[in-house]
């Protein structure tokens, strides 16, 4: 029982490492800074001025540029960053399957969660194609890492001549 606990959080912590790192080296951008007026703790009824409509026009067309270009190229290279860590990541624990026992069934887990946080980090891009390229990554290493780690291995024995 204690081997399936350690697993999964060596799983989960991984997954948390690898987000936690980029958010430290690859900064998420800042949005535009909010009108002035929308802190003010004013009560009053009154109308915004004609000056105030303007700038609460210009900050929501710039809060829409920031959402759709900058966010979502923002999401799109954290998706591309993410997926090759969990690649990379599988890759580690499949090569070292037998010498890290427990621990490389962790990595394969914090693998597979890692992949599935790239996924959706990938979601959040305004690309329908690049959301199918990245459901795609996830199905084929997904199908790949199933064959190689439990399918059956093959007989590497010829068959017997009669």
């Amino acid at each position: 029982m204690i081997r399936y606990i350690y697993t999964f959080f060596v799983g989960l912590f991984l997954v948390i490492f690898i987000g936690m790192g980029i958010e430290v080296f690859y900064e998420s951008p800042k949005p535009p800074a909010e009108p002035s007026f929308y802190g003010a703790t004013s009560m009053s009824s009154k109308e915004p001025s004609e000056e105030q409509k303007a700038e609460e026009r210009k900050y929501n067309e710039a809060m829409k540029v920031f959402n759709e270009t900058t966010m979502s190229d923002y999401n799109r290279n954290v998706s591309l960053i993410v997926l090759c860590c969990a690649v990379i990541v599988l890759a580690i624990s499949l090569i070292f399957d037998k010498k890290l026992g427990t621990v490389a069934d962790g990595l394969l887990l914090g693998g597979i969660f890692t992949l599935l946080y790239g996924i959706g980090r990938g979601i959040a891009v305004d690309s329908n194609k690049f959301r199918f390229l990245v459901a795609s990554i996830g199905l084929a290493v997904t199908i790949i890492l199933g064959f190689i780690k439990f399918a059956p291995k093959l007989s590497s024995t010829k068959p017997s001549e009669s």
